[in-house]
């Protein structure tokens, strides 16, 4: 018996569905069955295809988070955010209409000293800020943020991409 193996290589074929989405299933009744969720994975596109999966609490919940991430962008950013950030990390920078309540100043904060995974996990709930840190605190990044709160300024506080 003998095989022929063919050193051509396969079409590419593009996905017949679009991106597998995931979520907490609901339990079947209001009392949990122990320490642990039940995860759905399934496609927007394709009702019929289910997966179904058995975690942890956190490790659930991870999961789900991460698949629902949305990279934080400039378009995101309002004048107001930028001025909050720059005026908590410019010292020089004393504009008492950009002064933060003391919740947001604090949550700045902890953005500038948390490493990449836990500003990544921030990034979840408040994703312009975390983009407002991060260029704050790169090298040149309060001139950066200094240009930027200016340009959101100029264009009446509107986010970016409403700036046009």
């Amino acid at each position: 018996m003998s095989s022929t193996y063919s050193t051509t290589p396969a079409p590419a074929v593009p996905p017949s569905r679009g991106p597998i989405r995931a979520r907490i299933r609901p339990h079947l009744t209001d009392i949990p069955a122990g320490p642990a969720e039940t995860i759905e994975f399934f496609f927007d596109d394709d009702p019929d295809y289910r997966s179904y999966l058995v975690l942890p609490r956190d490790a659930a919940y991870d999961v789900v988070s991460r698949m629902q991430d949305v990279p934080p962008s400039l378009s995101l950013m309002t004048a107001e955010i930028v001025g909050h950030v720059r005026y908590v990390l410019d010292t020089a920078y004393r504009d008492e209409a950009d002064e933060p309540p003391a919740l947001i100043a604090d949550l700045i904060l902890f953005i500038a000293a948390a490493d990449d995974e836990h500003r990544r996990r921030i990034g979840r709930g408040y994703p312009a800020h975390v983009t407002a840190v991060v260029i704050g605190t790169a090298t040149d990044g309060l001139a950066e943020l200094r240009h930027l709160h200016e340009t959101l300024r100029a264009h009446g506080g509107r986010r970016v991409d409403e700036a046009g």
